[in-house]
């Protein structure tokens, strides 16, 4: 029944750090999900915040440039007073800062302070459509993980429970069968066919889940098209630099 079904923004209270990460494949086989996983964990982070009202929340982000802007959730980061990531390409554990947000999109811009060279995600350069092979990755239950699924629908608009802030509405997502569990917001939804094999198609965002009997079980997940977050990624870096020059 419908009123048994909850929708949660995927963000985890717990960060774990691997000690191995593997290594980026050339060529990924169709429907390998760990393969197709390794052709972008490099250019992931984990974020851990502290919130303004005491609370530590953690989840994922893309790394989009070797010196170390990084795409994630806002809801992860909406009003933090202190932020931190770990690399997984380099290994480290890196101080950060908000460079901007959108609350209404739940896209943020994370800055990773005294980065350069760093592994970055690669792009889809085409839209991802119903029935495309996908992988979601992320730090679900604080390690780790890859989903494999398939996209079940695009341009999907739903209204997710923040936990600490409330209901958000976001519109234009994408659907897809692919589990998503807390501590995977702001992760890469990676093509797991050609011809954007290896590369983000979406970021992990929400996820639907049924409750009965005190089991929570994953139904659905829901992702920010990649082209759509790089947008709105592109318009608070032209507000940062308007503020700058006006400053």
């Amino acid at each position: 029944m419908l009123r048994s079904l909850s929708m949660t923004l995927v963000t985890s209270t717990v960060l774990s750090v691997l000690s191995a990460v593997p290594a980026a494949a050339a060529a990924t086989p169709f429907g390998d999900p760990k393969r197709v996983a390794a052709a972008v964990i490099p250019g992931v982070v984990y974020i851990q915040s502290q919130l303004s009202d005491g609370s530590i929340v953690a989840g994922t982000g893309m790394v989009l440039t070797p010196n170390g802007e990084v795409l994630t959730n806002f809801h992860l980061v909406r009003d933090e007073i202190a932020l931190g990531v770990f690399d997984l390409g380099d290994h480290r554990v890196h101080a950060a800062h908000v460079v901007g947000g959108d609350a209404a999109a739940d896209i943020a811009v994370v800055q990773i302070e005294g980065a350069h060279d760093l592994h970055t995600v690669r792009l889809a350069q085409s839209a991802a459509y119903v029935g495309e092979q996908v992988v979601a990755v992320g730090n679900g239950g604080g390690k780790l993980g890859e989903h494999p699924g398939r996209i079940t629908a695009t341009g999907k608009t739903l209204t997710a429970q923040d936990p600490e802030s409330g209901p958000e509405t976001i519109h234009d997502l994408l659907q897809t069968d692919a589990r998503l569990t807390p501590g995977d917001s702001g992760g890469p939804l990676v093509a797991a066919q050609a011809p954007d094999q290896g590369r983000v198609v979406g970021m992990d965002t929400a996820g639907l889940f049924r409750r009965h009997g005190g089991v929570q079980t994953p139904v659905a997940g829901y992702a920010i098209p990649i082209a759509h977050a790089l947008a709105v990624v592109a318009r608070i870096e032209d507000q940062q630099s308007g503020d700058q020059h006006s400053a």
